[in-house]
């Protein structure tokens, strides 16, 4: 996957969003259609896109939103499920619901942003559909940020739905091996995974194993993740883990003080959270104690991939979603001399 940087109307991006592969993440300013509205008065952010948008009409938003619609009509539905959203209107659950699983097969927007209404609906019928139908945990944290999620329940929905561990055979944990005085700041961690179950599995053996992490602050926020560049994979890896067998992939962070000149073009000017062998860091509003998860997770093959392998269906792959328990850290910004040297 390649991040973008887009520009352009928030039609033209949802556009872009959905004739790709639904799954590009991009980086944006929104602008309305009209040349003729003032700059002053053009919404720029989602927030205010959807504040000034009217009702979606229900009776029509399942075709309008269905992987066969492209388009206009496909960029509208979009955003009128965002609406939806911020409406948080019981009666438009069974609606949502089923433009989740039409969607949910592809890596389309439009089942991400149903699934975000959902949650925001919050009746125990909403998240009995949620539970239903689990989406791609990794693209689903980063769309509650690019669309502008509200806190506290965006971080609530990451919590209670996205980075719900869902595995009984492979167990994730997160380990941080002691700091030195050389590390001034910087944190080393150990991904391990260990099977524990009875049948011998395949995993891949992830070339950037940062990319797997999420940062959560003292008051409850997910950190969003911002994409800085792009990580060109290396030889794709599968490795066997036997049962009781363990796997361990090293990873660091470290904080860095905000840097105008040098920064992504959605930075916040605030610190950042560098994270090693990964495409994307942390915004955080100030250094101090956090904590960080660990995700893993596996769709299961298409005959394409197993013929591409040259695997049959006897091979097991691991399917699922694994999450580690949260490992409390501190993070501190280096001292300038150290960091000068």
């Amino acid at each position: 996957m390649i991040p973008i940087r887009c520009l352009g109307s928030a039609r033209t991006i949802a556009a872009l969003l959905i004739c790709g592969t639904g799954c590009l993440l991009c980086q944006w300013s929104l602008f309305a259609d009209d040349p003729q509205t003032p700059p002053s008065k053009k919404p720029q952010t989602f927030q205010e896109l959807l504040a000034a948008r009217p009702a979606p009409d229900l009776t029509t938003l399942v075709r309008r939103s269905s992987p066969m619609t492209q388009g206009e009509e496909a960029s509208e539905s979009f955003l009128d499920l965002l609406k939806l959203r911020e409406m948080k209107d019981a009666s438009a659950a069974s609606v949502l619901e089923k433009i989740l699983v039409e969607n949910r097969p592809t890596t389309r927007i439009h089942g991400f942003a149903a699934a975000q209404a959902l949650f925001a609906i919050g009746t125990p019928e909403a998240h009995q559909i949620l539970s239903r139908n689990e989406l791609s945990t990794r693209l689903a944290v980063d769309y509650t940020s690019h669309w502008e999620m509200r806190e506290p329940l965006r971080s609530r929905y990451i919590e209670r739905h996205l980075l719900k561990n869902l595995a009984k055979d492979l167990v994730v944990e997160l380990e941080q091996t002691p700091a030195t005085p050389a590390s001034n700041g910087r944190l080393n961690l150990v991904i391990v995974f260990r099977n524990v179950s009875d049948q011998s599995f395949f995993i891949h053996d992830h070339d950037f194993p940062g990319d797997m992490l999420h940062l959560r602050d003292a008051t409850g926020q997910f950190m969003p993740r911002i994409h800085s560049h792009t990580m060109c994979k290396g030889q794709s890896k599968n490795i066997e883990l036997k049962p009781g067998q363990s796997h361990r992939l090293d990873v660091a962070i470290e904080v860095a003080a905000a840097d105008p000149q040098k920064r992504p073009p959605r930075s916040t000017g605030k610190p950042i959270v560098k994270v090693e062998k990964s495409g994307h860091h942390f915004d955080i509003n100030a250094p101090g104690r956090f904590e960080v998860l660990a995700l893993f997770e596996a769709e299961p093959l298409s005959d394409e991939q197993r013929t591409f392998l040259k695997v049959d269906q006897n091979w097991k792959w691991w399917t699922g979603r694994a999450v580690s328990k949260p490992l409390s850290i501190n993070l501190t910004l280096p001292t300038p001399a150290a960091a000068n040297k």
